[in-house]
């Protein structure tokens, strides 16, 4: 995690793992913090790590992803993705845990 490069260095790119099973374990990176709001055009931004993404995901979903995330145990891809809206909500969550590993601010556990 960077603190601070002051605002000379760019955040590091983002990496590309590989896609998520449903029985990846997933946790929030205790050093990272995953920052959300909504946006002028109904959206969630996102935010982690020095990177950004805009997600359809309402404030509840959002709210369910990011206390699962953060909690002392690592989640199952399957309940993080049963903690949201059915429908397509259940793709952007898919989508968004992608994202948010790929930004270092999701790690996988075994």
């Amino acid at each position: 995690r960077r603190w601070t490069a002051g605002g000379l260095q760019p955040a590091p790119a983002p990496v590309s793992p590989p896609p998520l099973a449903d029985t990846d374990l997933l946790r929030a990176d205790p050093h990272a913090q995953i920052l959300w709001a909504r946006d002028s055009k109904g959206s969630t931004l996102c935010a982690a790590n020095g990177h950004h993404t805009t997600t359809p995901l309402k404030n509840s979903d959002m709210l369910q992803l990011t206390e699962a995330l953060t909690s002392t145990r690592p989640a199952e891809v399957a309940a993080l993705l049963e903690a949201v809206s059915p429908g397509l909500q259940r793709g952007a969550a898919r989508t968004l845990l992608q994202q948010l590993e790929s930004f270092g601010a999701v790690r996988r556990h075994s």
